[in-house]
């Protein structure tokens, strides 16, 4: 009989499967993300306590029939803050959904996987109450640590970090374009000062501190008007938990104002 493998690893989604079981998917450091079937997952809570989602647990892998099975969990961490309110929930949804675009099956992701548990543990703190400012956050430090962050600093072209040149933003590119390099994009276009700072900032601080940035309502919107089609690009578009996220937390929405 094959030995059980243990495994650290969050869980980041949940499908109920025929009548008692359920297909879940996991991410851990050494394998990445795993899609398992769990037998009669959803008449053991003894066994099966730990495939909450958003939950940090120890896994028991065994291998049946030529097929690897999750046989039993035991919870290390569940953030159970993030489930004090639906706008938490909802900022843990849309990490969870990048992560599953952005993490393939049995590759190791060590970086990724302390970032999601970085996330996750942020979400308990007033961090969340940064709201989009917490996603420009997160959206920017998964990019980095699957090295397609965009340049925020210098020129993509001439790596001039001038600041007395006109800033223009370009996805074919990756980032900041600076003067007369925009001439050589014809998908350039204006960005402020101010935004690219914020989004230094937030790449910069940790996920526990993205409260501490001020973000006003003109640049919450020229961010996610940048932001979010290199996302799409680079990650994926999966958008299922952002199409939630954004009815909770419009862009024209900031600290109760409301355009």
């Amino acid at each position: 009989m094959a030995v059980p493998e243990r495994l650290e690893a969050l869980v980041l989604r949940q499908v109920d499967y025929r009548d008692a079981d359920r297909m879940v998917s996991l991410l851990s450091a050494d394998r990445g993300r795993l899609e398992l079937c769990v037998p009669q997952a959803r008449s053991s809570r003894k066994r099966f306590g730990g495939l909450d989602l958003y939950t940090l647990a120890e896994f028991e892998l065994v291998e049946r029939r030529g097929r690897e099975r999750l046989s039993s969990a035991r919870v290390l961490d569940s953030w159970l803050g993030i489930r004090d309110s639906i706008e938490r929930l909802a900022l843990a949804a849309y990490a969870c959904e990048m992560l599953l675009q952005a993490v393939p099956e049995e590759m190791p992701a060590e970086q990724v996987f302390l970032l999601a548990k970085a996330a996750l543990s942020s979400l308990e703190s007033e961090a969340a109450d940064a709201g989009l400012g917490w996603v420009r956050a997160f959206e920017l430090k998964l990019l980095h640590v699957l090295g397609a962050r965009p340049s925020l600093r210098r020129c993509v072209i001439c790596g001039d970090s001038g600041d007395a040149l006109a800033r223009f933003w370009s996805l074919e590119q990756g980032g900041l374009v600076l003067g007369s390099c925009a001439d050589q994009c014809p998908d350039a276009r204006p960005i402020s000062a101010g935004v690219l700072r914020l989004l230094d900032a937030a790449l910069h601080l940790p996920l526990a501190r993205q409260a501490e940035l001020c973000w006003g309502l003109s640049e919450q919107r020229e961010a996610h008007a940048l932001l979010v089609p290199f996302v799409h690009t680079h990650i994926g578009g999966r958008d299922r938990a952002r199409s939630f996220l954004e009815q909770l937390l419009p862009v024209d929405v900031l600290a109760g104002e409301v355009l």
